[in-house]
């Protein structure tokens, strides 16, 4: 292992203080996702969103390449892998957040995989772990982003065999019924502060190898989460784990589909009969 490479993987990376949790910034993601602070369970912030106070309120210049994790980026450069795709993601929530908190966040390299071959080409894993607190130390969550990353000339992610849903995952409970268009997704993105370009612009997108803007990572979280947080008001939420088969792009229309069980909700959303995403929501008991 090379020195650079060592370092990334023993750093830990505190970002500064977030400026106070806004109520105009909890009224904007809501509008986007449905959401209704009412429905949060003792708290005004819903907690799905946290994660986005510890984010850059603004984009990046136009020519930047960072993603806004330290750590993510710094890895893809030891690794000689520019190019690198979500594929999972795991929430874990801790406390709550409310207007005027301020939010610091710690990033770690939780884990890197063998070199391996995909449809995208040759590549690793990794997981970058990111925790957050109050600036007062009380824990707010973990999240932790499971990507894939690799050089080459990308082939689309909607190539490749179709992936149907899973007979487990049969006759829902519940379904809902989302249109997915460029605007949708522009306005996703920002309002979760993600700036990543491949979410924002198509000319990005493409040089990344996908046919046009994606759907981010955290807007999935929210949609489908989101959709089984509806269900249950009065459950708080406990933990969002998110694996993401194929790009939702412009155009589509997504199926959200849940299984409730006692404890957990598992929320399946398909484009045209094939698997996009799968989440399971976690709630007290």
């Amino acid at each position: 292992m090379d020195d650079g490479l060592d370092r990334v993987l023993t750093s830990r990376v505190e970002r500064a203080p977030s400026a106070p949790v806004d109520l105009d910034t909890v009224v904007r993601w809501c509008s986007v996702f449905g959401a209704s602070r009412d429905a949060e369970v003792d708290a005004l912030v819903p907690a799905l969103m946290y994660p986005t106070f510890v984010r850059p309120s603004s984009p990046p210049p136009a020519d930047a390449r960072e993603s806004g994790v330290v750590l993510h980026d710094e890895l893809k450069q030891a690794l000689d892998l520019p190019i690198a795709i979500a594929v999972g993601y795991e929430l874990e929530l801790l406390g709550q957040v409310a207007p005027a908190d301020r939010l610091v966040a710690v990033e770690r390299v939780a884990s890197v995989g063998e070199p391996r071959a995909s449809r995208l080409g040759e590549g690793r894993d990794w997981v970058i772990e990111v925790t957050t607190s109050t600036t007062t130390g009380a824990p707010v969550g973990v999240e932790r982003f499971h990507m894939f990353g690799y050089r080459t000339d990308a082939a689309p992610l909607t190539s490749g065999a179709p992936l149907r849903p899973p007979a487990a995952d049969g006759r829902p409970d519940w379904t809902e019924t989302l249109s997915v268009d460029a605007d949708l997704i522009v306005r996703a993105a920002t309002v979760n502060r993600v700036w990543a370009p491949a979410h924002h612009r198509s000319t990005a997108a493409r040089a990344a190898g996908l046919p046009d803007v994606i759907l981010d990572t955290s807007s999935q979280v929210a949609l489908l989460a989101g959709a089984a947080r509806r269900r249950r008001p009065d459950a708080p939420l406990r933990s969002v784990e998110l694996s993401m088969r194929r790009a939702i792009l412009p155009g589509v229309e997504v199926v959200i589909a849940g299984v409730d069980d006692a404890a957990d909700t598992v929320v399946v959303a398909t484009v045209d009969g094939v698997v996009v995403s799968r989440s399971v929501v976690r709630f007290a008991t």
